[in-house]
């Protein structure tokens, strides 16, 4: 089948929309095995150590194993650089995906995984949106070394076999299983007959893309609650609603539980990224410097974060995993978690940071807060790609991905842990006396509670033992 101007009908159900721009020669074929010429799966490791969260997406079933069209094989590219955010190239899908699932199509260059797009719902059908291909340079040397074409994998990725299926904002108490995965209790009055109980507590705050669920495994697995009575987690929506928002959100949530102002016990916040901007406009700005007795901020991006939009963050975050750097470094099934809610991010194509933008209104408004009666404890990460990472193979993805330049430059200016620099994670009110402690993490952003050097910070900062 052509692939060009007009639709083209791959198999029953599935067709390739018009683009005129680009243009191929394409065919659906199961997903294919390594060969001598790849070297390596066409298969990102990652996603064949994660049966858990991935398994390929199959738009046609056959019979035997292995044998399901889950892939699109493209030959005699023309235009490949014309396929883009803006001109995308589109396969509709004549049925829904259900509920907590995703799709995440990739493809083998000769050197690097890289994540081409997502899926979005159209009525009852499925459209699979490509943002971008491999450069005709890129392509031209996977002609040559996988056969004469370019192979584009879909996977599947459901985020509901991660335990991830509920609905925002909720307040929550932790308590861990054998195996050590978080449960959560979310009845407000059990928790609250659970914190009635509790003289020490910790709450968790995650941050964009993402929820609390690898902060607790993180927080159960090295120790880090231990002398707490009670792990409570919030999780809110990140992408679409205000800080402040969920700030008053957490405040109101915080109410129903029994902590309110001079509730006499000790409250720890433990926050990363945006979270630590929820948790900032809590105590600054919604009188929660009279609820919670210390504030502990891992990656927050207090004087705001480069990424202009939520794809571009995730697309590095899915972009460096799939091959091996930053989210992989820690624990597995931790970094499993991340990654799955960075592909859900990807579908976010139109949404702008406007909060975390340097110079916001809201950045500003933190800046001009009074410094708040209760410490605080800066935590920035500064090893972006891990302690074997490869900066230059890093960059080397980062622009394949076709990033702005601007962020690449700020990316790899100066230290960061990825999505924060150092600089804006040590930044806070502009007359403020006191400059809270900071402590420097050899961590990147998604491994402040996986990795052994982003946990051993946090241990000191909880511990209040914070030095620069």
């Amino acid at each position: 089948m052509t692939v060009g101007p007009s639709a083209t009908g791959l198999a029953d159900g599935v067709a390739i929309q018009p683009h005129a721009a680009f243009g191929a020669r394409a065919q659906l074929i199961p997903v294919p095995p390594a060969s001598r010429d790849a070297a390596v799966s066409l298969v990102p490791p990652l996603l064949l150590q994660a049966p858990e969260l991935a398994e390929p997406y199959a738009f046609v079933a056959q019979r035997g194993q292995g044998a399901d069209l889950s892939t699109l094989e493209l030959t005699d590219l023309t235009g490949a650089s014309r396929v883009t955010r803006e001109e995308p190239l589109v396969i509709r899908v004549d049925r829904p995906l259900v509920a907590g699932e995703h799709v995440l199509p990739s493809a083998w260059d000769g050197e690097d995984h890289l994540p081409l797009g997502a899926a979005r719902a159209a009525g009852d059908q499925t459209e699979l949106v490509l943002t971008r291909l491999p450069l005709p340079s890129a392509t031209d040397e996977l002609t040559r070394g996988v056969a004469g074409s370019l192979k584009i994998l879909f996977h599947k990725v459901v985020l509901s076999r991660l335990g991830a299926d509920y609905s925002y904002p909720r307040l929550g108490l932790v308590t861990f299983g054998g195996d050590g995965e978080p449960s959560y209790e979310v009845d407000p009055d059990r928790v609250a007959a659970a914190v009635s109980r509790a003289t020490r507590i910790l709450l968790l705050v995650h941050g964009i893309i993402g929820d609390t669920r690898g902060m607790a495994a993180g927080v159960s697995r090295s120790g880090l609650a231990d002398g707490y009575d009670a792990l409570l987690a919030f999780d809110y929506e990140s992408i679409n609603t205000p800080v402040p928002t969920t700030a008053s959100e957490l405040a109101s949530a915080l109410r129903r539980i029994g902590l309110e102002p001079g509730h006499g016990k000790s409250l720890t916040v433990l926050a990363h990224s945006m979270g630590g901007l929820v948790s900032r406009w809590l105590i600054e700005r919604e009188g929660g410097d009279t609820i919670a007795d210390r504030l502990v901020l891992c990656g927050t991006p207090s004087g705001g974060s480069p990424w202009p939009r939520v794809e571009d963050l995730a697309t590095a975050s899915v972009g460096l995993a799939l091959n091996g750097l930053s989210t992989l470094a820690g624990p597995f099934a931790i970094a499993v978690k991340a990654f799955g809610f960075a592909v859900a991010a990807l579908e976010k194509l139109d949404v702008a940071l406007d909060d975390m933008k340097p110079g916001s209104k809201l950045l500003a408004d933190l800046a001009a807060s009074p410094q708040p009666a209760i410490p605080y404890v800066a935590v920035a990460g500064d090893e972006p790609f891990g302690p074997d990472g490869d900066p230059a193979r890093a960059r080397r993805i980062l622009e394949k991905l076709r990033l702005p330049a601007e962020v690449l430059a700020n990316v790899f200016g100066g230290e960061h842990d990825v999505a924060v620099s150092v600089s804006s994670a040590t930044t806070f009110g502009s007359e403020w006396q006191t400059r809270p402690p900071i402590l420097d993490a050899d961590c990147n952003h998604l491994t402040y509670f996986a990795s052994e050097n982003g946990v051993a910070a946090v241990r000191q900062a909880l511990a209040g033992s914070a030095k620069r």
